[in-house]
């Protein structure tokens, strides 16, 4: 019994923190949802500016989680998370802005911060790949969030907007519990500063960019344009199905990396972004009753959900990976994804749906052919880059043990020696007594005798 607790130990890490995210993102994603329906054109600048300094904090998030330590930078994060959805309860458009920037700022510490934690609690786990979905599992959860406009009439936002901001609240608090795993030390400030910049021109890392631009459009496509097929009231229901095929694919993906390997098993959600494509254009060309409508909308929440949670894990997985323990990999290629979601979220709001939709369709194609380039040249580039960096990192860990295990010797060496002087000390002390005594009586005996003597001397006292 003891023995299966200790094996399931190390998973409860990545659990609790799942569990602050899917908190936390029940109320960010659920106003995020309703951006675009209740305010409109502004819901479209709110998303593009919190993506676009997603991106832009990625340069900085490696030196700041230096600093902060990930358990603190969580913290930090979270606050601004909550400052955006507050500033949703009575809408003051300058602050919204400015809140919406902050959450992007928040955004890059956040996932940086956990992307750290994760790779360090999969090196405690046993089976490495379940870590994530330990982490994923409560986390897509973030469904949740889409009963509260269920309960409470969108239409009546206030509200709303209120109890989405206290469910996030909670999970900035339970972040200061979160076990602290501290990232890879940097040589430097300036070569932390300058890592994520150099990071792009890492010929591994840039074969997967492709992916990385597919993803950031089928993003913008998903909390974007997706509501907008379908009224109002059925927004709720769409991702309702989409955080069901999350949490469902997610279970799946744990089992098919430890078959196959995250780079076979990314062909499967690259897939569903075309299948979701496709729907799309049947919600938006094809004339449907309404039954019709709702059983394709809820397919397309399903597989979306399928889509975003197998590339975000997966790649999460992947480079952490190849690159353990490493901050500025994944920043560079969440950059890329950023930049491109936040350029297709400022042309969606002037072009046709239709055509949307053809640019997602025809971005995830492409990434399609780009993760089979990198199963091809899998073993020639990634494996000689993961086992370098994977000797980097015992080494460094090795040294690590070396200066604690110095460390614990010369205390136990300086604890022994004040030990040693105190009993020696403790020793010498009544011998030093002794002696004074000694000296003390010997001078005292010597007076007595030479009073007496002059006693006698004067016949003052008998022979």
């Amino acid at each position: 019994m003891l023995e299966k607790l200790s094996t399931v130990k190390p998973y409860l890490k990545p659990l609790y923190l799942g569990v602050c995210f899917f908190l936390l993102f029940a109320g960010y994603q659920t106003t995020q949802n309703y951006q675009s329906g209740i305010n409109e054109t502004d819901g479209y600048i709110s998303v593009a500016l919190v993506y676009g300094f997603f991106g832009i904090g990625q340069f900085v998030t490696p030196l700041v989680i230096y600093f902060l330590t990930p358990k603190y930078s969580l913290f930090f994060a979270g606050i601004f998370y909550v400052f955006y959805i507050v500033t949703n309860v009575y809408l003051i458009r300058p602050l919204y802005f400015v809140a919406s920037a902050g959450c992007g700022l928040g955004a890059a510490l956040i996932w940086s911060a956990a992307a750290v934690l994760l790779s360090g609690y999969e090196q405690e786990c046993p089976k490495g790949p379940f870590c994530y979905t330990a982490f994923y599992f409560p986390y897509y959860s973030f469904f949740v969030g889409n009963f509260v406009p269920l309960i409470i009439d969108p239409s009546k936002k206030e509200m709303m907007f209120m109890v989405l901001s206290i469910i996030a609240a909670v999970a900035v608090i339970m972040f200061l519990f979160v076990q602290d795993s501290e990232p890879t030390p940097p040589e430097s400030i300036p070569k932390v500063l300058l890592s994520t910049v150099k990071a792009f021109i890492i010929l591994p890392l840039m074969l997967l960019f492709p992916i990385a631009v597919s993803f950031g459009v089928c993003l913008s496509y998903y909390y974007t344009t997706m509501p907008v097929l379908m009224p109002i009231n059925m927004t709720s229901l769409i991702y309702i199905c989409m955080g069901l095929g999350m949490i469902i694919s997610t279970f799946c993906w744990g089992f098919l990396v430890r078959l196959f390997g995250e780079k076979w098993v990314l062909v499967i959600p690259l897939c569903c972004s075309v299948i979701a494509g496709v729907l799309g254009i049947l919600l938006e060309e094809v004339e449907m009753n309404e039954t019709g409508k709702n059983v394709v909308a809820c397919l397309l929440g399903a597989i979306s959900g399928i889509s975003d949670s197998g590339i975000d894990s997966l790649i999460t997985a992947f480079v952490n990976r190849v690159w353990p323990k490493e901050i500025a990999p994944l920043c560079a290629w969440r950059i890329v994804y950023l930049l491109s979601m936040c350029i297709a979220l400022l042309y969606s709001a002037f072009i046709s749906r239709t055509i949307v939709i053809g640019i997602e369709i025809g971005l995830a194609v492409i990434a399609l052919f780009s993760i089979f380039i990198v199963i091809f040249l899998y073993k020639r580039v990634f494996q000689r880059v993961e086992d370098e960096n994977n000797e980097k990192v015992k080494e460094l860990e090795e040294s690590d043990k070396e200066k604690r295990s110095e460390q614990v010797q010369e205390k136990e060496a300086t604890e022994g020696k004040s030990t040693s002087t105190d009993k020696e000390m403790s020793i010498e002390k009544p011998e030093s007594d002794q002696n004074e005594s000694k000296s003390s009586m010997s001078s005292e005996d010597l007076t007595t005798m030479i009073a007496n003597e002059d006693l006698r001397s004067q016949g003052l006292i008998d022979l």
